[in-house]
């Protein structure tokens, strides 16, 4: 009944305003004569509008989950969970942290959880945070990318602690069982030609080296993944202008297509590919890492 009478206040006051802003261009005796007590429509428009609300702040807590375990749009899992941090305040979007995590341990299990974690609660958390201090964009992706690097850490070194293990020994083998049984596949490969015959033969002459280079450039590999799934989020949640957060920041339409990288992004650039050229083994290892990642 309350919604009722809002609806029926409401639309009364919109011919109200109309009557006081510009009573010459408006006919009174058709204003009188229109839906203004329709009630029918007014009761038919307010269910509409609930059923939409209670759908739209519903999304949030299982949207998530959803995205991540159909895998093709798992990339933009973590848009919901901004969305609800940003329309619906950080408490609701604490609660759908929570029910999305739940779902994961309910259908995939903890380690499937860990995961979703680090890709989409620590980006969507980070993300609406910055975008609540009116960051600058290129910030905000430094700022979510290195905070999935830090969760990922973290994981990894409690993982270890708890269950006394050694992760670098663990990825080692874990990587040394990829190789070997890559190079068991050789003809296979060969003949569906899914890979190059070069790759395949350097793989074949010595299996030791490549497992090597998978582990030295595993870092930056994830870096720039983390970096990928970042920016896609931040381009489709200012494209789709969630709660006109792309007008808060001032930022045009067309921002993405002028914007260019900043100067002095050249610089770490020019430092690691010093390091790569002196060749210093550990240092040269962590400047080929950063020269890929800028």
């Amino acid at each position: 009944a309350r919604f009722k009478r809002l609806a029926r206040f409401k639309a009364l006051g919109e011919r109200i305003q109309v009557f006081v802003e510009a009573p010459g261009s408006v006919d009174k005796q058709t204003a009188l004569e229109s839906n203004v007590f329709d009630q029918p429509a007014i009761e038919r428009s307010g269910r509409r509008h609930r059923r939409l609300f209670r759908l739209v702040v519903a999304v949030p807590f299982f949207l998530s989950a959803a995205l991540y375990l159909s895998l093709i749009f798992a990339v933009f899992s973590p848009l919901p969970i901004v969305y609800a941090f940003l329309r619906l305040g950080r408490v609701v979007g604490a609660v759908a942290i929570l029910t999305n995590l739940a779902l994961i341990v309910i259908i995939s299990g903890r380690t499937n959880t860990a995961v979703f974690f680090i890709l989409s609660v620590v980006p969507a958390v980070t993300m609406a945070e910055c975008l609540k201090l009116k960051l600058k964009l290129e910030w905000n992706t430094l700022i979510c990318t290195g905070m999935m690097l830090f969760a990922s850490l973290a994981l990894l070194v409690s993982y270890s602690y708890k269950f006394q293990v050694n992760p670098i020994k663990r990825l080692d083998t874990f990587v040394g069982g990829v190789v070997d049984q890559l190079a068991e596949r050789v003809e296979t490969y060969k003949a569906s030609g899914a890979v190059s015959s070069k790759d395949l033969e350097k793989l074949l002459i010595d299996p030791e080296i490549t497992k090597k280079n998978i582990l030295f450039e595993l870092p930056s590999a994830v870096t720039i993944t983390f970096f990928i799934i970042v920016v896609s989020n931040l381009l489709l949640l200012l494209r789709l202008n969630f709660v006109g957060i792309r007008n808060s920041l001032k930022l045009a339409p067309g921002f993405f297509k002028k914007w260019r990288v900043p100067d002095h992004m050249v610089w770490p650039t020019i430092a690691a590919g010093f390091f790569l050229v002196i060749d210093i083994k550990i240092v040269s290892e962590i400047a080929l890492n950063l020269f890929k990642v800028f």
